[in-house]
């Protein structure tokens, strides 16, 4: 009987310190958004991730698969089309604010905004990921019975999407909506986010998009396919070489 006691007190104890770690860990509304950020583990390497975007309008349906490049954590993306064919010669490349697209024809790359249309109403930014801890400060924070429910603004006036309302469920840290506005704070774009799975190390979810400047049923949906480590030099990541990039990556 002593025994079981001791087990059950020494299981209470381990339970009420995980718990407690956690609470020190996300205490600062700050930390919240950073291990949300942790759980995708985009931030910390080069990748290459395998997705695909759906667009459904009615009973109409169209759908691309994109390859993003992501060097040394996201100092740098590149975004790749693999189909349909019309688009396998566009690329996009995102450093910091600054947004470049290049195509078969062009001369050299032309600057394009971060809120760049991909296919559907899929962006550039939304698309290579947006960096809500790095790249915007918090401007109201608040609590829901079950959400986190943050008011952001951009550290940089170039920021694509000047302001972001963006919810995490307290559970599990796991994005769950996320608002994009301008500065003006007109309501640009919402992002849900559903079907969370790990692929491999990287927790993630697909991402639905609707335009709320328009009014349409139309949706665009990201979806993960697959992840992995790549080696990649920021040499191909430059606007000048974009043209080469395939040939500079030896994908």
């Amino acid at each position: 009987m002593k025994s079981i006691n001791k087990r059950l007190i020494l299981l209470l104890f381990l339970i009420t310190l995980i718990f407690s770690a956690n609470v020190i860990y996300a205490k600062e509304p700050k930390d919240i958004i950073k291990l949300a950020l942790e759980k995708q583990n985009l931030y910390q390497d080069s990748y290459l991730l395998e997705m695909e975007c759906i667009v459904s309008e009615g009973d109409k349906r169209d759908s691309s698969s994109l390859k993003v490049y992501i060097y040394n954590g996201g100092e740098r993306q590149m975004v790749t089309f693999t189909a349909p064919e019309r688009l396998t010669d566009n690329k996009f490349l995102a450093i910091g604010t600054n947004t470049w697209m290049y195509k078969k024809g062009l001369h050299r790359p032309i600057r394009v905004s971060g809120s760049q249309k991909l296919f559907g109403d899929a962006g550039i930014g939304e698309t290579v990921g947006i960096d809500y801890y790095r790249d915007y400060q918090i401007k109201e924070f608040k609590q829901s019975e079950k959400d986190y429910i943050f008011e952001l603004i951009a550290k940089d006036s170039k920021t694509a999407y000047q302001q972001v309302k963006l919810t995490i469920s307290k559970d599990n840290y796991h994005i769950k909506q996320v608002i994009l506005k301008a500065i003006t704070g007109t309501l640009l774009k919402e992002l849900t986010y559903s079907n969370y799975r790990k692929i491999g190390e990287h927790e993630l979810a697909d991402i639905a998009i609707k335009n709320l400047l328009q009014n349409q049923d139309r949706v665009t949906e990201l979806r993960y396919i697959d992840i992995e480590n790549k080696k990649l030099s920021a040499k191909a990541f430059q606007p000048l070489m974009m043209g080469k990039f395939n040939l500079l990556i030896r994908d």
